[in-house]
Parts: C-alpha cells; sequence; structure tokens
C-alpha cells in the first residue's frame, strides 16, 4: 500500500512537471527558452487553451527581453478545437510533432511572409475538420514562388490566397525561374500561367489541384520534377513553348492526363516532342505558333577606350560597327565678370558605344589636361595666346588610375578629398598607373608636377 502511494505521488509529479514545462506565459501562450544566447522560444498554449482568432507573435517580451518565437512544440496546439484561424509569423522554422494536431474548428491557417520551415511527424494530421483555407500575408510574391512552401503538400485540400487574392487563374510573375512548391493541394487553382522566364518546375509544385484544367509553360523550362502535376484530374490542356524538350519525370503528370490531355509544342518541334522520352507518351500532341516567344537577350557593346594624340581625341571598340557617343565639357566654360580668370586647361570626356543588335555599352570617362612644360614662356603674343605644355590623358578602372603622356621622371601623387594621399608613382614611361584605395563614384585629385586635376573614379 505505502509502495503503490509512493508511486502515485511520483505519477502525479511527473504529470504537473510535464503540464508546466515552460519557462513563462504571456496572455494564453506559453514559451519556453531554446536558446538564452540567441534568445529564441519556442510556443505552445496554455492551460486555458486559447480560442478564435490567434496570432503567434514574431517576438515576444519577458522581464525586459525581447525573444524571437522560432518553433512550436510538440504537441503545442494539440486539440486547441476552439481557434478558428491561426497565424504563423516569418521567424517560424518548425511546428513540432502534433504541432497542430486535433484542431477541429480550425478553418484558416495564415502564414506571414513564410520562410521554408521543417515539420514535425504529424504536425497537421488527425481531424482537420473544419479547414478550408490557406492565407499567404505579406509576401513578395517572386521570391515566395522561387523559394516555395514545402508545407503545403502536409495541408488537407484548400483554398489558397496570396495577399489576399483568391488564387483561381493565376499568373506566375515575371522574373521567377523556379517553380516552387507552392500550389499543391490548391482547390481553387483553374488556369496558371508561367512567364518565359521559369526554368524549373519543382516537385509538387501544384499536385492535388483537382480544379486545375490549363497550364501553359514558358518557352525556357528545362526540366519538370516528379509528381509536378500528380493527381490534377481536371488537366487538359497544356500549352509548353519550349522548342526543345524539357526534362520530365513519368510522375509528373497523372496517368489520365497522357491519354486525355491535348499538348500544344512550338510550331517545328512535333517531331521532336513525339520521339522524345515521356513527353512521346502523350497521345495527343499538336503544334501551335507562338507570338509571345522571348526576345533573346542582347550582348553590351564593348566598353569603348579613348585615345589623344596631336589635339586629336579618337575612340575605338571592339564591337564591329559601333559608333560613338561623347559628351567633352570644361570648368572653364562660362561667363565671367572679374578682372582675373585662372583657367584650368581641363576636359572632361564621357563616351559610349552603340551598334545594332546590342544594347549600349557601359560609359567610359576620362580626364585631359594640360601640364605646362616651361611655364616662363606663356604670354600673348599677337592676340594668341602661347602656352608650351604637355597633353596628359587620366582614367581610371577599379581603384587604378592611368595617366598618359606626364613628362618622364615627374611626380605623381593622388588624395582624397580630406587630403590624405592614396597613391603615388614617379612617371618613367609613356603610361603611368597608380594603385589607389579609391572606389567607384569617389572624388579624388591627382597632382602631377605642380598641376593638381579633380577627378571621379570609375
Amino acid at each position: 500500500m505505502k509502495k503503490s502511494i509512493i508511486l502515485a505521488l511520483t505519477l502525479l509529479t511527473i504529470t504537473v512537471i510535464n503540464a508546466f514545462a515552460y519557462d513563462f506565459q504571456v496572455d494564453n501562450l506559453c514559451y519556453t527558452i531554446l536558446s538564452p544566447d540567441d534568445k529564441t522560444v519556442s510556443v505552445e498554449a496554455a492551460e486555458e487553451k486559447p480560442t478564435g482568432d490567434v496570432v503567434i507573435p514574431s517576438t515576444v517580451s519577458y522581464n525586459g527581453v525581447d525573444f524571437k518565437v522560432i518553433r512550436i512544440a510538440d504537441n503545442g496546439f494539440e486539440k486547441c478545437y476552439d481557434i478558428t484561424t491561426l497565424t504563423i509569423p516569418h521567424t517560424m522554422t518548425h511546428i513540432g510533432y502534433l504541432g497542430l494536431g486535433w484542431m477541429h474548428g480550425l478553418e484558416t491557417i495564415v502564414f506571414d511572409n513564410p520562410q521554408n520551415m521543417t515539420i514535425g511527424s504529424y504536425a497537421f494530421d488527425y481531424d482537420w475538420r473544419s479547414f478550408s483555407k490557406v492565407k499567404i500575408i505579406n509576401c513578395d510574391e517572386t521570391s515566395l514562388i522561387n523559394q516555395g512552401l514545402n508545407l503545403v503538400t502536409s495541408l488537407p485540400v484548400h483554398e489558397l490566397y496570396i495577399n489576399d487574392k483568391r488564387v483561381e487563374d493565376y499568373i506566375v510573375p515575371d522574373g521567377t525561374e523556379i517553380m516552387g512548391t507552392l500550389f499543391s493541394n490548391c482547390n481553387t487553382l483553374r488556369i496558371l500561367e508561367l512567364p518565359n522566364t521559369v526554368k524549373k518546375i519543382s516537385s509538387n509544385a501544384a499536385s492535388g489541384c483537382n480544379s486545375l484544367t490549363t497550364v501553359t509553360l514558358s518557352s525556357s523550362l528545362e526540366s519538370i520534377d516528379y509528381n509536378a502535376f500528380a493527381d490534377c484530374s481536371e488537366l487538359r490542356t497544356i500549352y509548353l513553348k519550349a522548342a526543345t524538350p524539357p526534362l520530365l519525370d513519368k510522375s509528373s503528370f497523372a496517368n489520365g492526363c497522357y491519354m486525355f490531355a491535348t499538348l500544344y509544342v512550338p510550331k517545328g518541334t512535333l517531331s521532336d516532342y513525339k520521339n522524345a522520352e515521356v513527353w512521346k507518351d502523350f497521345v495527343n500532341i499538336e503544334e501551335k505558333e507562338y507570338s509571345d516567344a522571348p526576345v533573346e537577350p542582347k550582348s553590351k557593346c564593348s566598353t569603348p577606350v579613348i585615345y589623344y594624340e596631336k589635339g586629336k581625341i579618337s575612340f575605338s571598340c571592339e564591337t564591329e560597327g559601333a559608333e560613338f557617343v561623347s559628351e567633352i565639357s570644361s570648368t572653364d566654360i562660362g561667363a565671367y565678370t572679374t578682372s582675373e580668370i585662372y583657367v584650368s586647361a581641363v576636359y572632361y570626356i564621357s563616351v559610349y558605344a552603340k551598334a545594332q543588335g546590342y544594347d549600349n555599352s557601359e560609359m567610359t570617362t576620362a580626364t585631359l589636361c594640360w601640364i605646362d612644360a616651361d611655364p616662363q614662356t606663356e604670354g600673348i603674343s599677337d592676340g594668341i595666346a602661347k602656352v608650351r605644355a604637355n597633353p596628359v590623358l587620366i582614367q581610371s578602372c577599379g581603384n587604378v588610375i592611368s595617366v598618359c603622356g606626364a613628362e618622364i621622371g615627374s611626380p605623381i601623387s593622388v588624395f582624397d578629398v580630406s587630403g590624405k594621399e592614396v597613391g603615388s608613382a614617379t612617371v618613367s614611361s609613356e603610361t603611368t598607373y597608380i594603385n589607389t584605395n579609391l572606389t567607384r563614384g569617389q572624388i579624388g585629385i591627382i597632382k602631377i608636377g605642380e598641376k593638381s586635376v579633380k577627378f571621379i573614379m570609375k
């Protein structure tokens, strides 16, 4: 008898400990600290279970500390029969074993800008008898579709809403490259159109969509993974714009689809598809002229090079037939009202190349200045200014500055706008290269002998 009493007390103690195995409670949600250093917690329902619309916060404050909510605990909301809508934050990374099990009254689950998360066994299982809607809010649709939301394959059949729009006739946003697992078990999707940027359709991307009748697949499509459109019993029309048959797994489409759907392929590719693995299993394949085939991206013109010799500025470009659009400016040009004018004799040159069939090139810039060779001989005679000067062309690429035409033996220093020297060299050849720590867009000052010139790194 004594042993029985002790055993009963022990079991009662264990039950109490399990019932209250959390670190703190806020309202009707309880939290367990997972990492004191990272300040992360798991969440579960309190003993007095929440009801109605429940929003799990992304962060929770307790005793002046902010914790990030990243997990739903094992059995966390099990048998919360009276929750009708549950919102899961973007910080959530895992839903534990039976985390949302036996939620008889749950009608809607809301994912706030979700990231892919891991799912414990039976996380959503057991008698979601009222469930009907999945809502995804506050998300970038392109990013969402690219990454997918794998957990939807574990959800019962549902209506899908993305940013408050019911998914029915859905056009995937342009720029999407991978169609991730997102539409699985969606019973509202009827028509799905992919932009020509999509290269891959992931496994289970739109499996179990029992209202889907028509899909349009992109011209750049390279592969369709297993079960991508499995169990889409009403799919009868497939428009495929890819000139080369993409890799296709036999399970990608339901058997009925191979028998009863019509596959429309680009004109001139019928024999390719009729001989391609798996694609040849479609009984009905027809050719179609697609008017919206994407324009192949153009190559850019090569970046032009700037030269100066004997009073002439010239440009060259590796792209055949290139034309040049250039602009030359100088701070000397203007109207003056003073008795003395200091001229810099500095030209700022910018140029880009263009050619038929190519996008315009990147802009190239250079600074052309004149360094006095013999200042004592300067003057004006017969109304003509006479100056012996050496033309110098200054250009930059990355963090390197090139100086062409400076007099042999001339010292060159480069400064940032604060006056700190960031590079130097002595001229020993026609072109001198100076390494600096200046970056693109920064203003620098180069001093060649006694001449200082301001420039912008390109």
